[in-house]
């Protein structure tokens, strides 16, 4: 769950074209230019993670949105066989999934608040040389398949490159934090999390009693 937060912070980065960093004037130097992909840069992050970080940032962007879990997701495909011995019983878990889904998500909006100075860092720290090679379509550290070969995301995988790792030390204990806070009504993630395996398992064990 927290890998699967930490990135999705790295995929809606609004980042202006190659053409509007160079601006008409085709005599801009190699420094400016690389301040004007750092500028776009941080433009993009600082929109991204207060964006991320509002309410509904996560939950009401299909985007972006984090969905259940691989454990809740094995409980949810069997929730059709529930349904045909106790459509009540279903009907609360189904009920508590989405509530799960809200929860999730309102954590990592919780969490997402402090993201923008990780990025910031990252952005501060790009060379000249890399920044050329992103504006060039090249991923830093990384080479192209053939010379004729344009990575369009080479700034967002720069990022999440040098920031992969300072997000999970930094973020991994605030989601545990958040995943804990009562953001949906009087329930936590973890709370609904524990109602949802508790309900499953004493449901499977009736159904198990009445098939014998």
């Amino acid at each position: 769950m927290k890998k699967t937060f930490l990135l999705l912070l790295l995929v809606p980065f609004a980042l202006v074209s190659c053409e509007d960093i160079l601006g008409e004037d085709g005599d801009l130097s190699s420094d400016d230019v690389v301040k004007g992909l750092k500028t776009a840069l941080n433009i993009g992050t600082d929109s991204s993670t207060t964006i991320l970080s509002a309410t509904n940032g996560y939950y009401g962007d299909a985007l972006v949105k984090i969905p259940l879990p691989k454990e809740a997701m094995a409980i949810k495909e069997k929730m059709d066989y529930v349904r045909k011995y106790s459509s009540t019983a279903a009907s609360v878990i189904d009920g508590k999934m989405e509530d799960l889904i809200l929860a999730i998500n309102r954590s990592a909006e919780e969490a997402a608040k402090d993201a923008a100075p990780i990025f910031s860092s990252a952005i501060t720290n790009l060379s000249i040389v890399d920044g050329l090679q992103i504006l060039n379509g090249e991923v830093p550290g990384e080479s192209l398949k053939s010379a004729a070969d344009f990575d369009s995301l080479a700034a967002t995988k720069y990022l999440k490159n040098q920031t992969y790792n300072s997000l999970v030390d930094a973020y991994a204990p605030k989601m545990d934090d958040a995943l804990g806070k009562k953001l949906v009504g009087n329930a936590s993630a973890t709370s609904l999390w524990n109602d949802i395996t508790f309900l499953y398992r004493n449901m499977a064990t009736r159904l198990v009693w009445q098939l014998k």
